[in-house]
């Protein structure tokens, strides 16, 4: 029996351990379809890890389904320091492609094209699937990975909204208290300044998480508008960070981010 501390590439957070521990609990349980939730900074690819290894040790087949270049690197390099055997399922990575390895990294968009477009490929014979950013992955293409693989399916995502007809297991892995608590993020103080007038935007304008839409806020940025936004911004600036350390500045959108940063 592995020790549930061996499977991870490094001493693992409480809230890692027992999202790892929970996981394995449902799955052994014999639920197929679980979400993983921990908050941004949770370490969820380490979780991610975890199972795959747990896969490694017990010589079963895994696939880890992506949407962003970028996701697939992090894998990538991980497998690579750690020595894993692996190969990645997607057209931009030709010296990766390696399809009978146990471990896959793949891309949705390439099963989209492999499997179910050409019919060049099969899926992967996985006893595990997981997928990253699950929020992302709820469309059409998603839903044919979930029928099409009769094992475990696990997602991860910070953010478990609009998921259900996905998943029917949730594990929080996570709060962030938990998170401040272990050094994972750092506490922050806060401070409120002038906010738009709500009472501007039409009920149209609004999501229907409560936010206001892109194209409503953008809306809002007329030129009297933007000169007291800027006016605000540049004021509260200089009295939260009279150094002028580096900052970060939120924007609706692209052309209000470069006119901010005109200014």
């Amino acid at each position: 029996m592995v020790d549930l501390k061996d499977l991870f590439v490094r001493s693992p957070w409480p809230h890692q351990e027992r999202g790892v521990r929970e996981a394995i609990q449902a799955i052994d349980e014999g639920h197929d379809r679980i979400c993983v939730t921990s908050p941004t900074g949770g370490g969820k690819s380490v979780m991610m890890m975890a199972l795959l290894f747990r896969c490694l040790e017990n010589r079963q087949k895994a696939v880890v389904y992506q949407n962003r270049r970028a996701l697939i690197d992090q894998f990538i390099r991980v497998f690579e320091q750690e020595g894993i055997d692996f190969g990645v399922r997607a057209s931009s990575f030709k010296e990766h492609r390696r399809l009978l390895e146990d471990i896959q990294i793949s891309s949705v968009q390439t099963e989209h094209s492999w499997v179910y477009r050409s019919g060049r490929y099969d899926l992967h014979a996985a006893d595990l699937v997981q997928l990253d950013e699950c929020h992302q992955q709820t469309k059409d293409v998603a839903q044919q990975l979930f029928a099409d693989h009769d094992c475990p399916k696990v997602g991860f995502t910070a953010t478990p909204l609009d998921i259900s007809h996905m998943y029917d297991k949730l594990i929080v892995a996570g709060t962030k208290q938990e998170l401040r608590d272990c050094g994972a993020l750092l506490r922050a103080d806060y401070f409120a300044g002038p906010e738009i007038d709500p009472s501007k935007p039409k009920e149209r304008d609004y999501q229907s998480n409560g936010d206001f839409s892109p194209s409503a806020i953008s809306k809002l940025f007329s030129t009297k508008a933007k000169t007291v936004l800027s006016a605000e911004v540049i004021k509260w600036y200089n009295i939260i960070n009279p150094l002028g350390t580096p900052t970060i500045l939120f924007a609706p959108g692209v052309k209000e981010s470069l006119w901010f940063a005109k200014q």
